[in-house]
């Protein structure tokens, strides 16, 4: 049985799609979801959710909660991360002072200066979560959802035989025949957990 992990599950838009999307496989309803964030009251919202989710559908599924990051990756097979460091607040000025400069960004979290601005914060939590994911789950997949994906793909090589993906937020459900696609990817933990397939809608 599989034991997934979602940190920042406070974040409640892909929160509940990932949840949502996990559990349409029969495969892995009966392991574990394990929710994390760093703010208790986005989580409680979310682990309510879940387990409604998972009464209301007669799941075996296991919901967990909590707000100790190493607690939640202790023997996991797959790690989903959705992190805003610093929250909304801090994105401001990646968007705002390259403007003053005369750098319009649509975004300014993925390229450009906007997109470095904000891999300097995030790639130092990424690696954190690395560094306990080598020794806590090191077979796991990391599976980030954390912009800018380039730069954490990148930097997050450091650490050894890390498996990761990097899924960018317009994966929706795959087309009839996404079995035949290039673009499939088959993933299975060396634990003997069950086979974890995903597909990317687009890619940053």
């Amino acid at each position: 049985m599989a034991k997934i992990v979602i940190i920042g599950a406070g974040s409640h838009v892909f929160s509940r799609h990932l949840i949502t999307d996990i559990l349409t496989w029969p495969e892995l309803r009966d392991g574990t979801i394990s929710l994390m964030d760093i703010s208790q009251e986005p989580l409680d919202l979310i682990a309510g959710f879940a387990r409604r989710l998972v009464k209301q559908n007669g799941f075996k599924t296991k919901i967990e909660a909590t707000t100790k990051r190493r607690e939640a990756l202790d023997g996991a097979d797959y790690v989903f991360v959705t992190i805003q460091v610093g929250g909304s607040k801090a994105t401001w000025p990646d968007r705002e002072l390259p403007r003053k400069y005369g750098v319009d960004q649509a975004v300014g979290d993925t390229t450009g200066v906007g997109g470095v601005f904000y891999g300097t914060r995030h790639v130092p939590v990424i690696l954190d979560i690395c560094r306990d994911m080598a020794e806590l789950c090191p077979n796991a997949w990391l599976l980030s959802y954390t912009n800018p994906m380039a730069i954490i793909c990148w930097r997050s090589t450091i650490t050894p035989k890390l498996k990761m993906s990097a899924c960018a937020t317009a994966c929706r459900a795959p087309p009839p025949n996404w079995r035949n696609t290039s673009v499939s990817r088959s993933m299975s933990s060396t634990t003997g957990s069950p086979e974890l397939t995903i597909w990317p809608g687009s890619w940053n």
